[in-house]
């Protein structure tokens, strides 16, 4: 998973973030990585030849891709960042320690990481179908190894995001409606330095954060509009593509509901 646009208050710049999502199956990994490797070149960095060679690379070795668009809505935006100031505040004063998990930036991404993988695992089960091993409870294990960019950093947020998963493969509705049992190998933070690929949720945040985003979003200075165009047309017809376009709902409440519930400053 990777995110591409500005986390912050001020929309001037960019009125939307994007969250790209590959979903690559294990048997494949090797295979992946060592193609995704060959390219080497982060979307940022990306010129003409190495764009068309990522985007083949990546309908190749990839079971689904998405990409999530969210829309800085007003007035939610403005106001989460608001109850952000003040929630952190208390909980600072209150703790009497760092507690940057709780602030806006932080809450904005581990949300975005987790509904960017919702709609990356949920479109993999529909296109592919559900797990056909069923282990002796009944229920069909579906293992998950997450991986994301280095946007979440400082041990104690990348801790909150791991506990997060851990809350979510405890309450996952998969188990009641699909009898399917998420088991969370690991949740890990790299750089594509350290996984190459990372490289293709790079590269399809940034293509449609441009592609969706245009004329606010500018391109890599060495790729061309037609052919990035072209890419993103290509990846949008294939039937492992799913987009996700929405509005900025996340409130505070939704995420700490019980702890403001308890400590209402």
């Amino acid at each position: 998973m990777d995110i591409s646009g500005i986390i912050a208050r001020d929309t001037d710049n960019q009125s939307s973030y994007t969250v790209g999502g590959v979903v690559v199956a294990t048997a494949d990994v090797g295979k992946a990585r060592t193609a995704i490797k060959t390219v080497g070149k982060k979307w940022r960095d990306i010129d003409n030849s190495s764009a068309v060679a990522m985007a083949e690379a990546i309908l190749t070795h990839s079971m689904t891709l998405s990409a999530t668009q969210v829309r800085k809505s007003q007035p939610a935006w403005d106001k989460f960042w608001s109850d952000g100031e003040r929630f952190h505040g208390f909980m600072a004063s209150v703790e009497k320690s760092a507690v940057g998990f709780v602030k806006s930036s932080n809450v904005i991404r581990y949300a975005a990481f987790r509904d960017g993988s919702a709609h990356s695992i949920g479109y993999c089960l529909k296109c592919h179908g559900l797990p056909s091993i069923v282990a002796p409870n009944g229920l069909s294990p579906l293992e998950l190894h997450v991986v994301c960019d280095t946007d979440i950093q400082g041990q104690e947020n990348i801790e909150t995001f791991r506990y997060m998963w851990s809350e979510y493969e405890k309450h996952s509705k998969m188990k009641q409606v699909f009898r399917v049992e998420h088991k969370i190998q690991a949740v890990d933070f790299k750089t594509e330095q350290d996984e190459p690929l990372l490289m293709p949720p790079d590269f399809i945040a940034g293509c449609f954060q441009w592609y969706l985003g245009r004329p606010e979003v500018p391109l890599p200075k060495h790729l061309e509009e037609s052919c990035a165009e072209s890419i993103a047309e290509e990846l949008r017809q294939s039937h492992n593509f799913n987009l996700t376009q929405t509005d900025f709902r996340l409130t505070y409440e939704e995420v700490f509901g019980d702890l403001i519930d308890q400590n209402k400053p």
